[in-house]
């Protein structure tokens, strides 16, 4: 068994927009023709996303991709610029995020379904990075995650990748201490959550954060690298 405190697998989850954040524009498939060039702005571009989320995931960070747009021209996307092996199993379309919403379009009901739970994280173990401020909004009250809004339509630029990367950075030197660093954060356990609503419960809960990456918490262990794979348990 593992030793008192110890946690396998990751130590946070990055869960990013496809059209707009990793993406410089809403892609539809004949922009996947030329990918680099026409859906992602450039080999450089592409370059300095693929370092970025290499790092991430060395860190400990699961990669997760929830989108809106058809899962297959999200795939098809990922393939085209080498980050396949990156995301791994966490590829989630506008067929997923709908299927696990009840037919509305919340991503936060999969990000808790599908990578907080099978993982046991909470909320506030998630970094949530869209283009759509409803969306980041949405994530932030209804599952306590980090919320960072991507501005200007143009997809991530480097004061995007600096944010994460300065809140993984924090939640990895947390996580080595033992202890988590919570200053101002509405925790996932203590905001019951209906299964089906997905609303809190619990009367007078604290004023939520506005979105953005300011305050930080982490697992109380310092796990090893970990790579994207399908949750334990989880079917083919």
């Amino acid at each position: 068994g593992d030793a008192p405190g110890e946690r396998r697998g990751p130590i946070a989850v990055v869960a990013l927009d496809f059209d707009g954040t990793l993406t410089v524009r809403d892609v539809a498939p004949w922009h996947l023709d030329d990918a680099v060039g026409d859906a992602f702005g450039g080999a450089e571009r592409v370059a300095s996303l693929t370092s970025w989320l290499r790092q991430l995931a060395r860190d400990g960070a699961c990669l997760a991709i929830v989108s809106r747009n058809a899962r297959l021209v999200v795939r098809e996307g990922v393939e085209k610029v080498g980050w396949a092996e990156l995301f791994g199993v966490h590829v989630y379309g506008r067929e997923d995020v709908e299927w696990h919403s009840m037919a509305r379009t919340r991503k936060s009901v999969l990000v808790r379904k599908l990578l907080i739970e099978p993982y046991g994280l909470r909320g506030e173990d998630v970094i949530f990075v869209d283009d759509d401020e409803k969306a980041c909004l949405d994530a932030q009250r209804n599952i306590g995650a980090h919320s960072h809004y991507v501005q200007g339509r143009r997809g991530l630029v480097d004061a995007d990748l600096q944010a994460v990367r300065a809140w993984m950075d924090a939640r990895v030197v947390a996580a080595r201490k033992g202890h988590a660093a919570e200053r101002g954060t509405v925790l996932l356990p203590d905001r019951v959550l209906l299964q089906d609503s997905h609303e809190p419960i619990q009367a007078g809960a604290p004023p939520l954060r506005r979105a953005f990456t300011q305050t930080f918490s982490a697992p109380q262990a310092f796990s090893p690298p970990w790579r994207a794979r399908r949750p334990p348990g989880s079917s083919s």
